[in-house]
């Protein structure tokens, strides 16, 4: 008798046969069903917090602490510190988040692109 699995392939990814849920799933999952196989929990390389898996590979508990992580590899371990700005709207003084942070929230940046929008109309 063959152990082979059985595999398909969709347009987006590759699909294997889970015996215990009698499915096709993503290869790479963990997960049986709907439930996710109870003992797999992992630590979090950003925050510390254990986390049940949903993938073989997931090292980190959400998708914020993942890039929280890769930017600090980026500043030597440290968070970037970008410096203050004037929002180009309100004139609020605010903590840049990027180097090219020119609004101090989501609103003030919808605001211009309906500035912007009307001006050209």
């Amino acid at each position: 008798m063959s152990t082979k699995t059985k595999e398909k392939f969709t347009l987006k990814n590759r699909v294997v046969y889970d015996p215990i849920a009698k499915t096709f799933v993503q290869k790479g999952h963990i997960v049986h069903g709907e439930k996710v196989i109870s003992g797999i929990i992992a630590t979090c390389l950003y925050c510390g917090k254990e986390f049940p898996k949903k993938r073989v590979e997931q090292k980190f508990c959400n998708s914020k602490c993942r890039m929280k992580w890769w930017i600090k590899q980026n500043h030597d371990g440290k968070d970037p510190d970008y410096g203050m700005a004037n929002c180009l709207i309100c004139g609020k003084e605010f903590q840049k988040t990027r180097p090219w942070s020119k609004y101090c929230s989501k609103e003030c940046r919808a605001r211009s692109r309906t500035s912007k929008s009307a001006e050209v109309l």
